[in-house]
């Protein structure tokens, strides 16, 4: 029903990071970015100008926030937003919590990335009525166990997905 429903308009964020600053370079997170957009445009109801696309250095800490407020605020019930994350993760085993690392995020500093925490606080102030999530990343898996309780708050019709490409763990980025 996401995909296809005339009646909606699907919302698209796609963030992929091959050319990290300070963390070790990527191969494929933004041709897979790319590629995702080119399936959607091309087979489901997705039009370009309801696309984000936040590639390298435009996908920094701010700038994925800044696009988080700019859905809260202007998405309805009307609305389906689909997010998809490439680049690095990162898991703290003292605070137990899973980051996405944004293109300048410095590898250990933690303070530089945007905690799973804050991704499902952006998430609940999202009014849309299908919001999935697409993560490829490593640890990416955490977010789901933080993300279970979120889903109880919404109507029985409205729907928050989430496909993780791990769990906790390091994932490959091909060659």
């Amino acid at each position: 029903e996401m995909l296809q429903n005339q009646q909606r308009t699907n919302h698209l964020l796609v963030i992929g990071i091959d050319d990290y600053v300070q963390c070790p370079k990527l191969n494929n997170a933004v041709k897979d970015a790319k590629d995702l957009i080119s399936v959607l445009m091309e087979l489901y109801d997705f039009r370009e100008e309801n696309i984000t696309a936040l590639f390298d250095e435009a996908a920094t800490e701010k700038n994925v926030i800044q696009t988080f407020r700019k859905y809260a605020q202007t998405l309805s019930a009307d609305d389906n937003l689909l997010i998809y994350f490439s680049g690095h993760g990162y898991f703290d085993n003292i605070f137990n919590e899973g980051y996405w690392i944004p293109v300048n995020g410095e590898l250990g500093h933690t303070n530089d990335y945007i905690p799973n925490s804050r991704i499902i606080t952006m998430l609940k102030a999202i009014k849309s009525q299908h919001t999935a999530l697409i993560i490829d990343s490593c640890f990416s898996g955490t977010l789901f166990s933080q993300v279970r309780s979120v889903g109880h708050r919404f109507a029985v019709k409205a729907s928050r997905w989430a496909l993780a490409s791990g769990r906790n763990e390091v994932v490959s980025d091909g060659s």
